[in-house]
């Protein structure tokens, strides 16, 4: 199971790289990463990863502030992490983030409870900030840009 999520989750990734978003994909898509490519990837990735982001969303023309996330990457370029949710009821505003890193791209989701359902995001990487889109399963059914 955990192999079919992680294949997903490159797929979408390397479907993003091909639209433009990181040449970093195409190349770890070839073959194991030479020493240089290695420390370039840590070196752009080290100021996102296992540090809290303020992070804004925007719907619809509407801007949302308040978040915060957390990505914690681990071996084979898997993330988990947590996303603070603002607008949730006291006690339930922390959800789970489960996702990917490859090069300067990032995708993951988080999993709502309510009328949200599925948040999914990508995005790259560009000094300490991630930016990118994120869409809903839910019957709210919003999309729009993210920043962190």
């Amino acid at each position: 199971m955990r192999k079919s999520i992680k294949s997903g989750i490159v797929a979408a990734a390397v479907a993003a790289s091909a639209l433009g978003a990181g040449a970093g994909i195409a190349a770890s898509a070839a073959g194991p990463a030479s020493a240089a490519t290695t420390a370039a990837v840590v070196t752009y990735q080290a100021p996102v990863l296992n540090t809290w982001h303020q992070m804004t969303l925007v719907a619809n023309g509407t801007t949302y502030t308040g978040y915060w996330l957390l990505l914690q990457g681990h071996r084979d370029g898997l993330l988990t992490g947590w996303l603070y949710d603002p607008n949730l009821p006291v006690g339930s505003r922390y959800l789970a983030v489960h996702g990917s890193v490859s090069g300067r791209v990032v995708v993951f989701q988080v999993t709502y409870s309510g009328v949200q359902g599925s948040r999914g995001f990508i995005g790259t990487i560009s000094g300490g900030t991630i930016s990118g889109n994120w869409t809903e399963t839910g019957t709210e059914g919003l999309s729009g840009t993210f920043t962190a």
